[in-house]
């Protein structure tokens, strides 16, 4: 499911396969779409992979309540860059005090103040 709802078959003899394409992005759209199968579609439905939007959970769960609803890899990929992103902007602002690199250090690759000390608690190094 993305910008347009889109539903996926799969059977344990086939691999999955687009199923059909409705226009529009709501739980209307996908709750039509499962109406307008056959009643032993539904009845064959075991999982239901879509992405996070609570609109397609509600509409399966009415349509397909004894399915099980998982996010598909894609949108899991996607959700976990964007929080990957957003821990990286936290993490470099709160070590450099900023997002990203100034415009001073972009043109010239060099820093415009040292970055501060690493605070972290790891051993003190010794040498022999």
């Amino acid at each position: 499911m993305g910008d347009d709802a889109s539903s996926y078959t799969h059977t344990p003899t086939r691999p999955a396969r687009l199923l059909d394409v409705v226009a529009g992005r709501s739980a209307a759209a996908l709750a039509s779409l499962l109406a307008a199968q056959p009643a032993a579609f539904a009845a064959g439905v075991e999982v239901v992979a879509m992405d996070s939007f609570a609109g397609y959970k509600t509409a399966a769960a009415q349509a397909v309540p004894d399915a099980v609803t998982v996010m598909d890899p894609f949108h899991v990929v996607a959700l976990a860059g964007v929080k990957l992103d957003l821990t990286r902007q936290r993490i470099q602002l709160q070590t450099l005090g900023r997002r990203a690199a100034t415009p001073a250090t972009r043109s010239t690759g060099s820093a415009a103040s040292p970055a501060p000390a690493c605070t972290c608690s790891r051993p003190a190094s010794t040498t022999a």
